[in-house]
């Protein structure tokens, strides 16, 4: 194991170096050393890493997912460029090469190699931009490898931390403009999720098959010789606080460096991508999820998920259509039995009302038995279910919830039953 190998699966783990060497009982100190090739990572290290992330030691890594930054795009206000440059990048500012060219409606940029610090001297109003593309993003990285301090994740915590900020009077304030989140599927022997599938249920029932609030932004796919040069699916609103697109990125991949789609999975391995592009309180609250120790892979995950949906029709032995989820899109992310959105479990939606009910209500229903008899209250209750009519939103979780019930996957309808004997 190289330390290139080591900082990426640090950096797949979505750990911070420190606990990083946690979890697999190494000191930080040594890690930064290992990273640094300041020491040797021997075998016997190689082993107790794999087997502390349970691995066995002759198993070549199988990471399924590759979650990371892919744009980041960030303004301070009341500040200069040597803070930005120093105390912010901590790269001298020797090795940035100015021009007096616009660009994203600011004058002036300062790059060093991709890596670009925007300002326009006569606007102080518009503050200073730090602007890093994908590559710019990658340069950082390993700028900060090379460096041994930090990984990206610890470095973007840092600098927008408010008390960090006004500690070194880096700046008063900051704004997100941009913040590209990307959930990278990597190559798997059992295959891989097609696109393809959830286009399909797209066109062929739009607001049934996939649960979203996002508007459709369009699917582009592109032919040469017969031959698709990848499908592009994006969700979301131009200008907006949220754009999600997903793409075939070993075929993007392919096209652009003009090589074969094997060869485009063998050097990068990446099959699929899922890219959130997020703007202002969005980018803001996946740094601030960060900064209190959420792993990057589960505030990806999570955010994608709560946004997105994915049903597949299931018909019983009558004929009767209900819903479910489609297991191969979350088999992506994870069983559809574990999927998280904002930290709740979505197969306990259903189990919650009825908790909350229980507590907020069954004081006021004795009271009704009490004053009006209980054939009275359950023949009032039973027209007010009558008298309602639910929208394609609550019949959907309806459906879900009686396949669910038919699999005994209802903790609270099992809990109940058993607890009261009915």
């Amino acid at each position: 194991m190289t330390a290139k190998d080591l900082a990426n699966l640090i950096e797949r783990t979505g750990l911070s170096q420190r606990e990083f060497g946690l979890k697999v009982n190494l000191s930080h100190v040594t890690i930064q050393n290992y990273l640094k090739n300041k020491r040797k990572i021997t075998e016997e290290i190689e082993k107790q890493i794999k087997v502390a992330l349970g691995q066995s030691a002759d198993e070549k890594l199988n990471i399924e997912l590759h979650v990371h930054f892919d744009w980041i795009r960030l303004t301070f206000f009341d500040s200069t460029i040597e803070k930005v440059m120093k105390g912010i990048l901590g790269i001298d500012p020797k090795y940035f090469h100015y021009e007096e060219k616009g660009l994203l409606g600011y004058d002036e940029n300062y790059s060093c190699g991709n890596i670009k610090i925007l300002k326009s001297p006569d606007r102080p109003e518009q503050g200073i931009m730090l602007e890093l593309t994908g590559k710019g993003v990658a340069e950082m990285e390993e700028f900060l490898l090379e460096q041994g301090e930090f990984s990206l994740v610890d470095w973007i915590v840092l600098v927008t931390d408010p008390d960090y900020a006004k500690d070194k009077e880096l700046y008063t304030r900051i704004n997100y403009p941009r913040l590209d989140l990307t959930i990278d599927e990597l190559f798997k022997r059992h295959g891989n999720y097609d696109l393809h599938d959830f286009e399909q249920r797209m066109k062929k029932d739009f607001e049934r098959l996939i649960e979203t609030d996002l508007k459709k932004l369009g699917n582009h796919e592109n032919y040469e010789r017969g031959v698709s040069l990848g499908l592009t699916i994006e969700l979301g609103s131009r200008g907006g606080n949220f754009v999600l697109r997903m793409y075939e990125k070993a075929k993007e991949i392919a096209r652009k460096e003009n090589i074969t789609f094997e060869e485009a999975l063998e050097e990068y391995g990446i099959v699929n991508r899922y890219e959130m592009e997020l703007k202002n309180h969005y980018a803001k609250d996946v740094i601030d999820e960060l900064a209190v120790g959420k792993a990057i892979n589960d505030i990806a995950i999570n955010l994608l998920l709560s946004k997105v949906a994915v049903y597949e029709e299931v018909k019983d032995d009558e004929g009767h259509i209900s819903y479910q989820f489609h297991q191969p899109f979350y088999d992506v992310f994870g069983s559809s039995d574990n999927v998280k959105v904002n930290n709740k479990s979505r197969k306990s939606d259903f189990e919650s009302s009825m908790k909350h009910f229980q507590m907020q209500y069954s004081a006021f229903i004795k009271s009704m038995f009490e004053v009006y008899g209980e054939e009275w209250t359950f023949e009032w209750l039973k027209k007010i279910a009558d008298e309602t009519v639910l929208n394609r939103k609550r019949q959907k979780i309806v459906d879900l919830e009686k396949v669910k019930l038919k699999k005994h996957e209802n903790g609270a309808f099992e809990w109940y039953s058993k607890h009261y004997n009915i």
